[in-house]
């Protein structure tokens, strides 16, 4: 079940001690069931434009002025929404009042609210193309809660996005790398044993090259993102959070994936087309486009991901420039500009 982002990866690493306390053993042992919202009808790939708001403001509740969060929001294709008893939700904190700080836009913040609080709503479960697994809508319009329930707590306010996108580097090298070198095995068998039992021509058709070829190409992309699996699951064990590996680990095996169920579907022909009990390859097939798009649909992670990040990070100076910018250290940003330009003037003037 891709589901990479939860709130006990979170709680583990972001946590107050007393949230840690709470919800951590109810996690373990399935007394409470979680789910993330962080997607939305108007926020896909680029998450951090979100439009979900968080206010902070005071209330009195059974004659005790509280101070807390009045959250906004409306969330779509979210694991395990339809039983989740815990819901942890990505906004846009605001303190109009100037209750925390001075500042009035406090940035991405998470917060962890139970399913119970007055105001939240969980719709019908959505059906997923091909697989039917629990995913559905949340929402909420002015649902108030305790500034306790923000992820940990007041020092992490407009920290969010940097604890999804470390947890997410992580998750999504394990999740759908994972599923998807499972299904590229399954597809392998099923195909093999397939071929040797069709016969056509009085000979099993895997004898055929026309079969051989697609058995050969399935055979070594499995072994290829079995490899890689092994590999950044070794590299997350000593403790590296790969974001860029991740995306292309997620993006690459899940295209595996998608190619080596096409050849599974040629290899298995008639058999495959018509649904029904004995056909166990057509509903992987077409459930194939659910891991192509979550966590970062393919087609933006290529661009965004791979070949973005990918290039600011392999360039000698471009993200010691962003680091320096983003730390308001003008030093460090003149001495990685003046190298970075006496490199383009470099390349420039040599032969």
């Amino acid at each position: 079940m891709p589901n990479s982002l939860g709130p006990g990866e979170l709680l583990l690493k972001y946590g107050t001690e007393e949230q840690k306390n709470h919800y951590l053993p109810r996690l373990a042992d399935g007394r409470e069931i979680p789910c993330f919202g962080l997607t939305g009808p108007r926020a896909g790939s680029d998450a951090t434009s979100l439009p979900d708001t968080g206010v902070v403001c005071k209330r009195t509740i059974d004659g005790e002025e509280v101070l807390g969060l009045e959250l906004t929001f409306e969330k779509r294709w979210i694991t395990l929404a339809p039983i989740a008893t815990v819901v942890g939700l990505a906004f846009r904190l605001f303190d109009p009042e100037h209750l925390l700080g001075d500042d009035e836009d406090r940035g991405i913040t998470l917060a962890l609210v139970p399913r119970d609080t007055e105001g939240m709503q969980i719709g019908r479960r959505h059906h997923p193309i091909g697989s039917p697994f629990l995913n559905g809508p949340i929402k909420g319009d002015k649902v108030f809660v305790p500034l306790s329930t923000i992820i940990g707590g007041e020092e992490m306010i407009g920290q969010g996005w940097r604890m999804l996108v470390e947890c997410l580097s992580v998750g999504r090298c394990i999740t759908l790398p994972s599923g998807a070198t499972g299904t590229a095995r399954y597809a392998i068998g099923w195909s093999g044993g397939f071929a040797r039992i069709r016969r056509q021509f009085n000979v099993p058709v895997a004898e055929m090259e026309g079969v051989q070829e697609p058995l050969a190409r399935m055979t070594a992309l499995a072994y290829i993102a079995q490899a890689a699996v092994y590999q950044t699951a070794n590299t997350i064990d000593h403790g590296e959070k790969p974001a860029v590996p991740s995306a292309i680990l997620k993006s690459q095996l899940t295209e595996f994936q998608r190619d080596i169920l096409a050849d599974a579907m040629d290899i298995h022909g008639g058999k495959a087309v018509t649904l029904g009990p004995r056909n166990y390859l057509g509903i992987g097939y077409s459930a194939n486009p659910v891991a192509i798009t979550v966590e970062g649909a393919n087609i933006m992670t290529r661009n965004l991901m791979i070949f973005g990040q990918g290039a600011i990070r392999c360039h000698p100076y471009v993200l010691e420039e962003l680091a320096a910018k983003d730390a308001d250290d003008s030093k460090a940003f003149d001495r990685a500009f003046f190298n970075h330009a006496g490199l383009i003037f470099g390349n420039a003037a040599a032969p």
